[in-house]
């Protein structure tokens, strides 16, 4: 056997050497796809047992109260709170983009990271926020005091549409 064979042959095993870790990697890959599928099936059916809160149908008309130095130190050092400074301050930062593709995406990082009833906190906590009435100026100060630091158009719509996604996320749709 010549030189030119040595190498054919070689070649012949390093390709069929990739073919079986190629098909094994792909394997692997489906069962790592398959066990995640599983976990989050799981992880929603434990969800749907949660009795979760619904939205007031009407919230107070925005500058029915003003944010002052009360509210503000209520907003950052209160029990009730806690789970919003979570979210605002863990999770809508200016470096979200560089964690999670979209507000979506922050709000499904979230849902995921966290324990039912902290999710049922956050829902309970966003309405309180919403029913003090602020303007959207009073609102930003206040997302800020809760530690946000995300560069948003902060109003009461937007504020609306995060509680129902992460309603949404929560409940697996």
């Amino acid at each position: 056997m010549g030189w030119f064979d040595w190498l054919e042959f070689a070649l012949t095993v390093l390709v069929a050497v990739l073919a079986v870790a190629w098909l094994w990697a792909r394997r692997y890959e489906r069962r790592v796809q398959e066990a995640d599928r599983r976990r989050r099936e799981q992880r929603l059916a434990h969800w749907r047992l949660v009795e979760w809160p619904e939205s007031p149908q009407t919230f107070p008309e925005p500058g029915t109260t003003s944010l002052d130095a009360e509210l503000a130190s209520h907003l950052a050092d209160s029990d009730e709170f806690e789970q919003l400074r979570r979210l605002f301050g863990g999770y809508f930062h200016q470096d979200y983009d560089l964690m999670y593709d979209d507000e979506d995406g922050v709000l499904r990082g979230y849902v995921e990271e966290h324990l039912p009833q902290d999710v049922v906190s956050t829902l309970r906590a966003l309405d309180k926020l919403l029913a003090f009435g602020l303007t959207d100026h009073d609102l930003r100060d206040a997302l800020f005091a809760l530690g946000s630091d995300y560069a948003a158009a902060y109003t009461n719509v937007w504020l609306r549409s995060v509680r129902a996604k992460l309603l949404a996320e929560a409940r697996g749709g």
